[in-house]
């Protein structure tokens, strides 16, 4: 529950470090509840579709309540992205490597893939210890 909760605790917290488990944990815990949220709303959706809700058709309605679910989480997944970033020495500006076609983003995933410098670097205190 911890690898769940806490990345949303942290989720403007874009400084120090996070280890490769509460990274890979956190990242796949966030996005199963998330596939599920969406999973539910849409479901929800089909199965009481009506021509419109008030004001707001039925597709504006779907897009806000969307909005309001995926927004959380993809500011609680970029913060915990720089934050292992910054485990293995490297600036959170690394992430728009990720916008390179194809090779961006295999590096990327390399690089939360590599472990963890040991010691204090210039993002904090190893969150190892």
């Amino acid at each position: 529950m911890n690898y769940l909760i806490s990345p949303f605790l942290k989720m403007f917290d874009f400084s120090g470090r996070t280890r490769r488990k509460d990274f890979w944990l956190s990242s796949i815990l966030m996005n199963v509840i998330l596939f599920a949220v969406v999973l539910i709303i849409s479901l929800f959706r089909m199965a009481f579709a009506s021509e419109s809700v008030g004001e707001f058709g039925s597709e504006t309605l779907f897009t806000i309540i969307m909005f309001i679910c995926i927004l959380p989480c993809m500011i609680a997944g970029l913060s915990l992205s720089v934050r292992r970033l910054h485990d293995v020495g490297k600036s959170g500006l690394y992430l728009f490597v990720s916008v390179i076609p194809f090779i961006g983003s295999i590096w990327l995933f390399i690089l939360y893939l590599t472990p963890g410098n040991f010691g204090p670097n210039e993002y904090g205190e190893d969150p190892k210890n």
